[in-house]
């Protein structure tokens, strides 16, 4: 009960005694979805809004939910808060009043305020502002499930509780009759997820303790080899330490030998040392005489080179002295030849004036010429300026004839574009399927009987793209639809256009159809309006029955402008069977339609945008081509006569061809005459000048003097040297006599010395065998004693005595010999190559070992932990299960009884399962005497069978649930 005939049912008139703790006694909108304000008390029992679809019966719904806390994206209504703002408001709130839900007995009162300019919503309780999930707990407490579908099933959530499985159907349930049941629930679920968890845990436990077991039990057999092998290698390691010791042993024994060997070599070596002495003394003297003999002899060698390298020096000064008197002579006779040169040019340049003054005085009068060129260069530029205008016209003719061939080329262009409209309507849809449907339709139109229109787009034609427009929003999608005249052809086209090309077709059979007009139209032209529809359209006449009655063509009128909204509402029909106005009219960009309810009588008008044609925008193009063609004529004529212009022109340009030649000739002529003259003259100056020039130049004979004193001073020079040359070269002689005899002295002596030096070199090789013999032990005793040395230390540092000698002294079973010590250890190192050496399988037994250990513990506590969660989830298991069975038998006995009343059966069931989360509560119904029970599904029963069952189970939760209101 909410409002009825505008008297509001107040708490009143209600015994408040009825009311539940929390039920809603008040609701109040303001500016909410269509409701501008609006208020209502529900009673305390059934509430029932009635009202025509749209009139905000879902709303106040949608207000309890939202308020109260509820999602609004559960609602499915909205995707956003301000979008439940009333259209053209900028706020708007709900209040709902709860029945004594708040302290001391009060009511609670919770609002809503949104605003349509964000996508926040604000509540408050009892006027104290607060937050979605502080009204959310409150409403918990007073056991208010307003997101719970068993609770609260708002219009748009039904297709969602209808969709639910058991499984969600038994948590909504659990939430709806006491929550406690619900949180048992998922306490269930968790420790069975626990339960398996642990399971899975000591299982794997289990299995890895097994492995590690098995895997020790292989090991034993090579831990006993890996401990024999070890052994042998400390055996083969106490050989090679007493090995050691019997090498230094040894060592020591061969560095006595050698010390020994080492003083026989040194007596030996003395003795042919006393034998040697008196030689060296000879050989040293024979040394000292020699080196002044070689003295004397080098001294003399550089007096010899200096008197050789002064004689030297003579002899070039004068080989100098002789090519300077050569080149003198040579100088004198170029002055000869020079000056019989400069005889012959000053006579050549005399004779050459004379000539040049003879041809000056042979020059015709420059003062003709001149005038003569002056005269020609006048006329030769009155000619190029003649040829100037020429060319400029040229110019102006060639603009003119190249915009012409360019409007030609532009005009034949858009002549050869200019097609019939249905072509370029076709190659829009190239490409398409109905493109290929069309050139199917020509290709086999012989096949059937009648005619075959279409599609539309094509046998359709209009004048503007607004005309356009209108037909394509007519259409719509019928722009493709094909008509035919013959009822037999529309039966077997389609048939046989699938059956061979697999595409389909619309095709509609006409009739003749001349239906009465809506209205008078000269009424509705008062008002703007152009006409109907079919007025502007260009058709076959069957076409046009196909129109007016597929397309309502006759009944849509039209306007060429828009019209004022007062205009449209004046033609637009008023009511059922008014002989006035239409009920559809196009507007330029709006479409107005008024309905007429068929019951009722009830009256819907809407508008709507109209889009821009697509596929009717070329018309016939007949008339633009014809003026395209005279257009292009016009234009060609005058290219003609342009032609014919321009080629005078260029006639009259090649007749002054001829002229500007012979005038070119005449110009060169006379220029060549006057720089003639001016020729002449300038090379008669210039000979002049080099005639002075070479009267100028020095007397030849006066050089030729004094070229023959420098001779004569060369020659004095000449014989100083000549003197000079015989005093070094007496010097020379007597100096290399001398020096001769002293090199034969000093060749005897060195004589000598080879045989002394040779007994010496004998003696010494004797005695140097002996050295070499006596460093060799030497080095061999320094050697022996470094390995001795290096043999102890090794002995020392691997095995020293103070901890080995008595092991090494009581192991009786090691030879003293180092052969028997290597053939000892090669037979154990054999032994030990028999076994495969993996210092890992003792260090991996040990710590399998040790995993065992750690295994059995982890294995042991959780086998006792699983033990006493599977105790403890048994009892909660039964405890919930009991109440849960204990809970659908109460429902499913309600709801039998109420299945019963209508002569049907019905029950509740609980589908158990070992997983808590496959556990649910399914809906059994059987609506037909002899069948069987059938758990609710959308697959078996129809949508009635479904909404009654849904229904009816909503109803039985009633009797358990607590919620005040639901």
């Amino acid at each position: 009960r909410s409002q009825r005939d505008g008297e509001r049912i107040s708490m009143d008139e209600a015994k408040e005694d009825d009311y539940r703790k929390g039920a809603i006694c008040r609701i109040k909108m303001h500016n909410f979805l269509t409701y501008t304000d609006a208020e209502c008390c529900p009673g305390p029992k059934l509430n029932i809004v009635v009202g025509p679809n749209g009139t905000g019966k879902s709303s106040v719904v949608c207000a309890i939910c939202l308020c109260l806390g509820g999602s609004h994206k559960s609602l499915d209504r909205a995707e956003k808060y301000r979008d439940f703002v009333k259209k053209g408001m900028d706020e708007g709130f709900v209040e709902v009043e709860l029945y004594r839900a708040g302290g001391n007995g009060q009511n609670l009162l919770v609002r809503m305020d949104i605003s349509s300019n964000n996508d926040k919503a604000q509540w408050s309780i009892n006027g104290a502002s607060t937050s979605r999930k502080a009204v959310k707990e409150t409403m918990a407490q007073l056991s208010i499930q307003v997101d719970n579908l068993c609770c609260f099933l708002a219009q748009d959530r039904v297709v969602q509780f209808a969709s639910l499985d058991p499984y969600k159907l038994l948590h909504e349930t659990e939430k709806a009759v006491r929550p406690q049941l619900f949180e048992q629930h998922q306490r269930l679920i968790n420790q069975k997820k626990d339960e398996k968890t642990l399971r899975s845990q000591t299982d794997q436990l289990k299995s890895n303790l097994d492995q590690a077991t098995e895997q020790k039990n292989g090991l034993e057999e090579d831990v006993r080899r890996m401990r024999e092998r070890e052994e042998t290698k400390n055996k083969i390691d106490l050989l090679k330490k007493k090995r050691l010791w019997v090498d230094v042993s040894q060592k020591k024994t061969r560095v006595k030998q050698l010390k020994e060997e080492l003083g026989k070599a040194e007596a030996d070596y003395k003795k042919l040392r006393a034998v040697q002495e008196p030689l060296r003394n000879k050989v040293s003297d024979l040394e000292e005489n020699i080196g002044h003999l070689k003295q004397s002899i080098n001294h003399r060698d550089s007096q010899q080179k200096s008197l050789a390298r002064k004689c030297a020096g003579v002899v070039d000064t004068m080989q100098h002295q002789e090519q300077a008197v050569d080149s003198e002579y040579e100088l004198i006779d170029e002055i000869d030849e020079r000056a019989e040169t400069l005889k012959r040019r000053r006579e050549a340049k005399e004779i050459e004036i004379v000539q040049l003054k003879r041809d000056i005085a042979n020059l015709p009068r420059q003062n003709e010429v001149k005038a003569s060129y002056h005269e020609a260069i006048k006329e030769f530029k009155s000619i190029i300026n003649r040829r100037k205008k020429i060319n400029e016209a040229k110019q102006a003719i060639n603009h003119r004839k190249r915009t012409l061939e360019t409007t030609i080329m532009k005009k034949r262009r858009q002549l050869d574009t200019v097609k019939d409209y249905k072509i370029v309507r076709l190659e829009k849809a190239r490409g398409s399927q109905h493109y290929r449907i069309y050139k199917w339709v020509e290709k086999n139109r012989d096949r059937f009987r009648g005619n075959i229109y279409g599609p539309l787009f094509v046998e359709v034609k209009v004048r503007n793209a607004l005309h356009g427009k209108y037909v394509e929003a007519a259409l719509g999608q019928t722009l493709f639809q094909y008509f035919c005249d013959e009822k037999e052809t529309w039966a077997q086209f389609p048939k046989a256009l699938a059956k061979e090309t697999g595409m389909k077709v619309s095709v509609l059979h006409v009739k003749p159809e001349n239906p009465p007009k809506v209205c008078d139209i000269n009424q509705l032209k008062k008002h703007g309006v152009t006409g109907w529809l079919e007025d502007v359209v260009e058709c076959d006449e069957k076409v046009l029955w196909g129109l007016r009655g597929m397309g309502k063509f006759h009944a849509i009128a039209i306007t060429d402008r828009r019209l004022p909204p007062e205009a449209v509402a004046a033609c637009m029909k008023s009511r059922r069977g008014d002989p006035q106005g239409t009920q559809k009219l196009f507007n330029v960009d709006e479409k107005f339609e008024v309905k007429f309810s068929r019951y009722g009588g009830h009256t819907s008008s809407s508008n709507s945008k109209l889009w821009g044609a697509r596929n009717l925008l070329m018309d016939d193009n007949s008339q633009d081509s014809k003026k395209l063609a005279e257009d292009l004529k016009t234009e060609e004529e005058h290219h003609a006569k342009v032609l014919e212009e321009l080629k005078k022109i260029n006639d009259a340009d090649e007749e002054l061809d001829p002229h500007i030649a012979d005038l070119n000739a005449r110009i060169r002529k006379y220029k060549k005459e006057l720089g003639s003259g001016d020729k002449k003259k300038r090379e008669l100056r210039q000979a002049q000048a080099e005639l002075r020039d070479l009267n100028a130049e020095k007397n030849p004979e006066d050089e030729r003097r004094e070229r023959f004193k420098k001779i004569a001073k060369i020659n004095e020079k000449r014989i100083n040297c000549a003197q000079k040359l015989f005093e070094f070269t007496t010097a020379l002689s007597k100096v290399v006599m001398g020096a001769d005899s002293e090199r034969l002295e000093c060749a005897q002596a060195e004589a000598n010395y080879a045989d002394i030096k040779h007994e010496i070199r004998r003696m010494e090789e004797d005695l140097k065998g002996t050295e070499l013999k006596l460093r060799s032990l030497q080095n061999e005793v320094v050697e022996a004693k470094k390995i001795r040395d290096i043999a102890k230390r090794i002995a020392r540092k691997a095995a020293p005595l103070n901890e080995y000698k008595q092991i090494l002294e009581s192991a009786v079973w090691m030879p003293d010999n180092l052969d028997e010590i290597d053939g000892m250890v090669s037979e154990l190192q054999s032994q030990l190559e028999q076994t495969i050496e993996d210092d890992s399988i003792i260090s991996r037994y040990e710590a399998l070992k040790k995993r065992i250990e750690d295994l059995t513990c982890l294995y042991t506590a959780n086998f006792q932990r699983l033990q006493s969660m599977t105790e403890s989830l048994d009892e909660d298991k039964t405890k919930w299960l009991q109440e849960i069975k204990r809970l659908a038998a109460g429902i499913s006995a309600t709801y039998g009884e109420n299945f019963r009343l209508m002569g049907c059966e019905g029950e509740v069931r609980i589908a158990e399962n070992e997983d808590f989360n496959k556990f649910g509560l399914e809906i059994w119904v059987r609506f037909r005497k002899g069948a069987n029970l059938q758990r609710l599904s959308k697959f078996t029963q129809s949508g009635g069978e479904r909404s009654v069952s849904t229904m009816l189970f909503l109803l039985c939760l009633q009797k358990v649930t607590q919620t005040p209101f639901r």
